[in-house]
């Protein structure tokens, strides 16, 4: 199944969390008992939700653990089956930002004020009036570049409240930046590479364990980010090469960020420059640093990197790279090839998104460009689009409940077909007779044949994907 030209203001306000907060009444949520701790979380009797905030599911990567795969919570022996108050929100993981990214999306890039290393946390939305003992989970990984983002990115209050008590909801938090994603033979021979991939995997893990305490049915999770979350969700159904049973059954993708794969020599410049700005000699100097140590001179090298190999206008410098262990292919490659868990999947794009990362002294049309985005989010403002948004909640609520956007949709929604070649249905049923997307604009929703359904676009995805990697 396939989306296009869905905009950011239509993602928006499918993320949009309740507002019952605000004047909501909150009292105490039953007490988990998870073996290893119990969690007491807190509840919103006025949006009809259990929140349990900031639940660890891995040890703090610090010190000897800093880029090595994340350690399982039950492993740590602070955990001794003790209650812990689950009612305020973790730190986010410490993060930083490109210069051009702070001028460019400075309207999204708004970098949380509490952060830590001590950051592999999750947070569980779980109905209070569940509709059954086993409900269907959906897990967020949040986007934002691979370097900034926590699991109040993509809030999961509407989600929950708007399935009547049939769904549950795991936002989860990874290592961002250099500590999640820092490259080089190194990093590779004395740690791994990919940390944030892992850390979302030990989640997902997690989820398996431990989910059913909720409530929750863990042969029923459906993954599910945008941007870098989106880009995370095809990572993970690329891991290890597709091989083995994948730790969920159904995955959406939305507009996944697929910023150049640095190759090995850019990987090594990479790690060399950020020796040089933590005046280090090698790994294990920056394992011995302070995470206050490693804030400042962090954030200032992306700054000083900028221009350079690899790493321009657009990019984020710090992302997933090849490594022969969880990812063993390019993306375009592994997909073409097969290589990766072959579960139902939702995957969508933004018919607009590339403006912002574009350098606007190299583009002559961006002014007007700009001025035609101004006039259409002034002309349909999301908050005032309620329509648009629960047709897309139905239809996620749908997929993450059936693995099909169809059956549990509400009246308003078009049929969805699903995205296949050469008559794998017919008119009558509804069903794609050919590659056909859902196109949702502003003022409607329809299927249409795919536009990126064409030798010309094939060529030039291949080609650019070859040159930018």
């Amino acid at each position: 199944m396939k989306l296009s030209g869905l905009s950011r203001v239509a993602v928006g306000l499918l993320l949009v969390p309740s507002k019952a907060a605000a004047g909501s009444s909150n009292s105490s949520a039953p007490i988990i008992d998870l073996g290893y701790a119990k969690y007491a979380g807190y509840t919103n009797e006025t949006a009809g939700i259990n929140y349990y905030r900031g639940i660890k599911y891995a040890s703090a990567p610090t010190g000897r653990l800093r880029w090595e795969k994340p350690s399982p919570v039950e492993a740590d022996p602070t955990f001794t089956g003790q209650t812990i108050q689950a009612t305020t929100q973790a730190p986010a993981c410490i993060q930083g930002v490109p210069e051009w990214a702070v001028q460019a999306l400075a309207s999204f890039v708004q970098l949380p004020q509490g952060q830590s290393e001590d950051c592999l946390i999750l947070d569980v939305l779980v109905p209070s009036k569940p509709t059954s003992k086993n409900l269907p989970v959906m897990v967020q990984i949040h986007g934002g570049g691979y370097t900034t983002g926590s699991s109040l990115s993509a809030p999961g209050d509407a989600m929950v409240h708007a399935s009547k008590g049939g769904l549950i909801y795991v936002a989860i938090q990874y290592r961002l930046g250099i500590f999640g994603f820092l490259g080089g033979s190194e990093v590779k021979k004395n740690g791994v590479q990919n940390a944030g991939l892992y850390d979302q995997r030990a989640a997902l893990e997690w989820v398996q364990r431990h989910i059913s305490a909720f409530g929750g049915d863990p042969s029923k999770v459906t993954i599910w980010g945008g941007s870098a979350g989106g880009g995370s969700v095809t990572y993970q159904l690329m891991a290890a090469g597709g091989f083995g049973s994948p730790p969920f059954r159904a995955a959406i993708a939305e507009y996944p960020w697929w910023q150049p794969l640095l190759n090995a020599s850019t990987q090594e410049l990479q790690y060399d420059l950020t020796l040089q700005a933590f005046g280090c000699r090698d790994l294990n100097c920056l394992r011995g640093l302070s995470s206050e140590d490693m804030v400042a001179p962090g954030q200032a090298l992306y700054n000083t990197s900028y221009p350079g190999t690899g790493y321009g206008y657009g990019s984020f410098w710090f992302g997933p790279v090849v490594d022969g262990d969880f990812l063993r292919d390019l993306p375009d490659v592994a997909f073409k090839k097969g290589d990766y868990h072959q579960v139902p999947i939702i995957v969508d794009r933004e018919g607009y998104e590339g403006v912002v990362f574009s350098n606007s002294s190299q583009i002559s049309q961006i002014e007007e460009t700009i001025e035609f985005l101004n006039s259409n989010v002034t002309d349909w403002p999301s908050a005032n689009n309620q329509t648009l948004a629960a047709i897309m909640t139905s239809y996620w609520i749908s997929f993450a409940t059936t693995m099909d956007p169809n059956p549990l949709r509400v009246a308003e929604a078009p049929y969805w077909p699903s995205y296949t070649a050469d008559g794998a249905g017919t008119a009558a049923e509804g069903e794609s007779v050919g590659f056909e997307v859902l196109d949702i604009t502003y003022g409607g929703i329809q299927s249409v044949d795919d536009p990126d359904a064409s030798v010309q676009c094939e060529f030039f995805s291949n080609k650019g994907y070859t040159l930018r990697n």
